[in-house]
């Protein structure tokens, strides 16, 4: 029986060490180390473009569908700027307004002389206050500026609990903190409804644009060939995400 099993193994080991099958093992080998770099390196750029890059591809040719910016949608930062931060928003939503009271605060304070901030209403359609809300912020603007329209949405996104929880009431007071000084002219224009086809364009604008949900933030880039899309940030993603994001477009239009 052992002479049996020695014989097998010296079989074995000549087999083994055959030229012809000590070629094919290293090229298996070989074969191995190079699928198993190629993982490796895979990981690493996946790991690096998640960090760095945008919540989704972009083709980087890609102009954006969207109709051009308007000077009164810059409503903060530098309107020479070459890099603009395009936010479609929700003014009931409650991931809006994690954006834009933690991550957008800290942007428009850091890079305000770095990028122009812009906004769009894009009212999701089981948040019934919010377009009445947007027609409010509108109103303001009519009266009393982009500054008095920052400040009206900030107020409501600092009030509301989201999801259609703010009192309709408070809003009078709102426009006041805001710099509206004749209410009443103020509460004439909210109630002709005189912004309700704007916010609706603004909505299907933001679908045209390929906008799904909120907020949906687009980095462009202002270029003689249009508005080129940087990258695309999905939902309520915090500071460090998107001030690298930021980081990155403006270095690659300087």
């Amino acid at each position: 029986m052992q002479d049996t099993i020695r014989e097998e193994s010296e079989i074995n080991n000549k087999e083994e060490n055959h030229p012809k099958n000590r070629q094919h093992k290293i090229k298996n080998t070989n074969i191995a180390i190079i699928i198993s770099g190629l993982i490796i390196a895979g990981s690493i750029l996946f790991t690096h473009f998640d960090q760095v890059g945008g919540s989704s591809f972009v083709d980087p040719d890609s102009l954006f569908a969207g109709r051009e910016l308007k000077s009164e949608e810059l409503y903060s930062g530098s309107t020479n700027s070459k890099i603009i931060l395009l936010e479609y928003s929700d003014l009931e939503c409650p991931f809006c307004k994690k954006f834009h009271n933690e991550t957008m605060a800290k942007i428009r304070e850091n890079y305000k002389d770095k990028i122009a901030i812009a906004y769009r209403h894009f009212p999701l359609e089981f948040h019934k206050k919010a377009p009445k809300e947007a027609e409010a912020a509108l109103c303001a603007r009519e009266q009393a500026g982009n500054a008095a329209y920052f400040k009206f949405m900030t107020k409501i996104f600092e009030i509301t609990p989201a999801n259609d929880g703010l009192d309709f009431a408070l809003m009078p007071n709102m426009a006041r903190e805001a710099g509206v000084k004749n209410i009443e002219e103020w509460q004439k224009c909210l109630d002709s409804g005189v912004y309700s086809e704007y916010v609706q364009s603004d909505l299907e604008d933001g679908a045209v644009a390929g906008v799904q949900g909120t907020p949906n933030t687009f980095v462009l880039a202002k270029t003689k060939d249009g508005y080129k899309i940087v990258t695309v940030i999905n939902g309520a993603r915090d500071y460090r995400y998107v001030s690298n994001v930021l980081d990155q477009a403006i270095k690659m239009y300087k």
